[in-house]
């Protein structure tokens, strides 16, 4: 494989028979590289009609360890992907062989290489769809990681389907709406092996070597109560390991087949969804769907879970400022105390804490609603609760030591008495802990360099805060409130505040870096809002022509690109001034800017553009995140 590094250039012409066709750089969503198409023209807009390729590789990039490619060809018709489809996505690095030919480096790559094959209509997959994946060694292929054939019409998958890797064979049926149906029989070298069987989406049981009946995996009981239909994707198959664990068989889905190819399918078929999207069509319907129960969360349950949360979150800064300190890192081979406390810290973090953190997990990822929280909170605590006791093994005086470690406060949690209220407190009673370590560890380290620091950096922030407050301070009270010119003052002297609280050495140092970051920020922001009015009367002018109007002969205005133009101005700004307003944080400022910006010089572009096919896309879509996308794809000059 040979990769050179070249400029591409953007052609514009008319074949032989006339038909105008574009060569040249392009990019679509997430995809970006050379594109080579046909298009007709509708009153001024190009339409993408007829023979379509599209690829993209970045030799700099595999040059530097890692690159995405893709290539992806088939046909339109008057901007609406149709017919035949190929995609190939490859993931490689480089391999171990390099030649020289004529001037040029020729390398091998080692990765994976992604092929998928179907039929489009109304932009939807509605054929039998094929997807293979290889995984290639010095750029040949070394073994199929997966060949699948799913049946879809009108983006739905329906009937029987196919997933195979190497000698292991998964086949399956669905019902017509996508919902998993009947048994699903795994063949290892065309002998029966597996066995997942489904009742209108409801998985009752897996089977090991089904004709011998030699062993049941699980059982799971006939839904009862309400149930919620969901996707069959790695959720799911988190929330059946759960299952699992629960009866006592927690390692029986490690390495299982049938999950492996399961998983492998689903994200073959989202980088296939994303790029049919990135090229106007409407994939993207869930490949098949299970039925599970559900008990949503209380307020009560919600709010013991964002306490648990934020517990956590700060258990995490406060322990990766003390592991990092290097000053503590220079005292503990002299002071078996301190490497006593920092172990405790990593016993706190990773032992106390291990089963809070899997009950997280299972709360981002949306899987408590569907598993019982008594039988799950038995099982991560089988013991019914914790004595908040942990043994420390660290480097002593003369050898290696073991010590336990109680922190200050309560140290008994029922949790199987009291249920997430003694998880949120063990949470509370961890940040304690660390607390107690952060206050003894703060009186050992180096303080003079570290207050030498701050004040300079204190310094620093004063200027920063105090050129952010003026201009706030000039422009709150004059310019409209929907800018949230207010929410930024808020933010600034909330962080302000909080810094100033922070006493202890070892954070006020780390603190005032972010705060000083997030004053910047923010006063990036602030720039954009005060210039926002100014830019959409830009925006405003450049969508209005002055016509003339014969029945009053006068010259009125009119709004050119409406579609275009109102959702700029009635979808997209209000939908970023809204999370100013309520969703601000030092974590998010810089993009919100950015993004306001970014978004002003491109409905600048859009206005010499040809827009007719953007503009009837945009009638079919109301989210703003979907229009951002449709805004991201530039039609050739």
């Amino acid at each position: 494989m040979c990769f050179a590094i070249v400029a591409w250039t953007a052609t514009l012409f008319a074949q032989g028979d006339g038909v105008p066709s574009y060569s040249g750089a392009y990019q679509t969503g997430d995809f970006a590289g050379r594109a080579e198409y046909e298009y007709v023209l509708r009153r001024r807009d190009t339409l993408r009609n007829g023979a379509f390729t599209f690829s993209g590789a970045n030799a700099r990039a595999l040059l530097s360890g890692h690159d995405r490619s893709f290539a992806f060809s088939g046909q339109y018709d008057r901007g609406e992907p149709v017919g035949e489809w190929d995609f190939s996505f490859g993931n490689y690095e480089l391999g171990s062989s390099v030649a020289l030919l004529n001037g040029r480096y020729q390398v091998s790559v080692d990765g994976t290489r992604h092929l998928a094959h179907g039929r489009l209509a109304n932009g939807e997959p509605d054929s039998i769809w094929t997807q293979t994946i290889y995984r290639i060694e010095d750029s040949d292929t070394a073994e199929v990681v997966l060949r699948s054939d799913i049946n879809f019409e009108e983006g739905i998958a329906r009937q029987s389907f196919r997933l195979e890797s190497g000698p292991a064979v998964l086949l399956g049926r669905v019902q017509r709406d996508g919902v998993a149906e009947d048994a699903w029989t795994l063949y290892d070298d065309l002998i029966t092996a597996q066995e997942w069987t489904f009742d209108d989406g409801q998985l009752l049981h897996i089977v090991n070597d089904p004709e011998a009946d030699r062993d049941t995996l699980v059982v799971l009981p006939q839904l009862s109560g309400k149930t919620e239909m969901v996707d069959l994707d790695a959720r799911y198959l988190e929330w059946l390991a759960i299952q699992m664990q629960l009866q006592g068989k927690g390692n029986a889905l490690n390495n299982n087949p049938v999950v492996n190819l399961l998983t492998t399918n689903a994200e073959a078929y989202a980088r296939t969804f994303e790029a049919i999207r990135a090229l106007g069509g409407e994939a993207g319907r869930p490949l098949f769907r299970v039925s599970l129960p559900v008990s949503p969360l209380s307020r009560k349950e919600l709010a013991q879970l964002e306490s648990i949360d934020a517990r956590l979150r700060e258990v995490d800064t406060i322990s990766r400022a003390l592991l990092a300190n290097t000053s503590l890192s220079v005292v503990q081979n002299a002071d078996a105390e301190v490497a006593y406390l920092r172990a405790a810290v990593i016993g706190l973090r990773d032992s106390l804490l291990a089963p809070v953190r899997q009950l997280r997990r299972s709360y981002e990822r949306e899987i408590l609603p569907y598993v019982p929280r008594r039988g799950y909170l038995a099982y991560l605590w089988p013991t019914g609760g914790s004595d908040g006791q942990i043994s420390v093994r660290y480097a002593g005086d003369d050898s290696r030591e073991n010590r336990d470690f109680t922190g200050p406060g309560p140290q008994r949690f029922n949790i199987s008495g009291e249920g997430l209220a003694a998880v949120a407190d063990l949470a509370a009673y961890a940040r304690r802990s660390i607390d107690s370590i952060r206050s003894v560890l703060g009186q050992k380290s180096n303080t003079r360099e570290r207050q030498q620091a701050i004040v300079a950096l204190e310094d620093q922030l004063t200027r920063e805060y105090y050129l952010l407050d003026s201009l706030l301070e000039s422009r709150v009270g004059t310019l409209p409130r929907e800018l949230g010119l207010e929410a930024v003052q808020r933010l600034a002297k909330a962080e302000y505040l909080r810094y100033a609280a922070t006493e202890d050495l070892l954070e006020q140092e780390a603190a005032a870096q972010q705060l000083i970051r997030c004053v910047q920020d923010l006063d990036a922001l602030a720039l954009q809002l005060i210039r926002l009015p100014g830019e959409r009367e830009e925006v405003r002018a450049a969508y209005t022509d002055e016509v003339w109007n014969n029945f009053t002969a006068t010259v009125m205005e009119e709004v050119v690109k409406k579609r275009l133009y109102r959702a700029y101005d009635e979808r997209l700004v209000p939908y970023y001034l809204e999370q100013v307003r309520t969703g601000l944080s030092c974590d998010n400022a810089a993009t919100l800017g950015a993004k306001l910006e970014s978004l002003h010089v491109r409905m600048l572009e859009l206005r010499a553009e040809e827009t007719d096919e953007l503009e009837s896309r945009l009638r079919r879509v109301d989210a703003p995140d979907r229009i951002l996308e449709l805004l991201t794809a530039p039609e050739p000059q």
